[in-house]
């Protein structure tokens, strides 16, 4: 009969993981992200957190007035949009986290989302970028469920008009710019 020995180093399994389903919670750092679904959660998210802010306009927990009053108490009622952006910053970073994950790249890269114009690069990779085939040094694929297909490109339509709504008003703002007359 073997008998264990208590002295012995802890052993464990570093095999890479194998070919299943991510199944891990959409806000856990670990695991992947496809790029319809990275989008779809976003989406989800954040028109979640604008309708806590009407909400808590509504209610009048935050004063519509608070950033133009005199009241020198005023500002203590920006706490409840302060917590609820600092949330939704953690969300967005895990949410990266599990999108660089998709395509093999270490979470430690989400940190570029505080350096401007890093934010941007690494934006445009996060929607834009493949992810691997397989599983990968991170988790199984994880497959992208059919609201989250339809969200998804929802998402990516509406951010696609935003960008070109943005390139047209510059055009027109450079083009009224150009054709007004200086004074003398």
């Amino acid at each position: 009969m073997e008998h264990a020995n208590p002295y012995q180093s802890p052993q464990s399994e570093i095999t890479p993981p194998s070919e299943g389903i991510d199944t891990s919670s959409p806000f856990s750092p670990s695991g992947r992200f496809t790029r319809l679904s990275y989008l779809a959660w976003g989406m989800v998210v954040t028109v979640a957190m604008y309708a806590l802010v009407i909400l808590l306009l509504v209610t009048g927990i935050v004063a519509a007035e608070t950033f133009t009053s005199g009241d020198p108490f005023a500002p203590y009622q920006s706490i409840p949009l302060v917590v609820l952006y600092l949330a939704m910053l953690v969300v967005f970073f895990l949410f990266a986290i599990r999108r660089l994950h998709d395509f093999d790249a270490s979470g430690w890269w989400s940190a570029l989302i505080l350096v401007p114009l890093a934010n941007v690069v690494l934006g445009l990779m996060l929607i834009f970028k493949a992810g691997t085939e397989g599983a990968n040094r991170f988790a199984p694929p994880r497959p992208t469920p059919g609201w989250e297909r339809v969200v998804g490109i929802i998402a990516a339509v509406l951010i696609g008009l935003a960008i070109a709504l943005s390139i047209i008003s510059i055009v027109i703002a450079i083009f009224v710019a150009s054709q007004q007359v200086p004074v003398q």
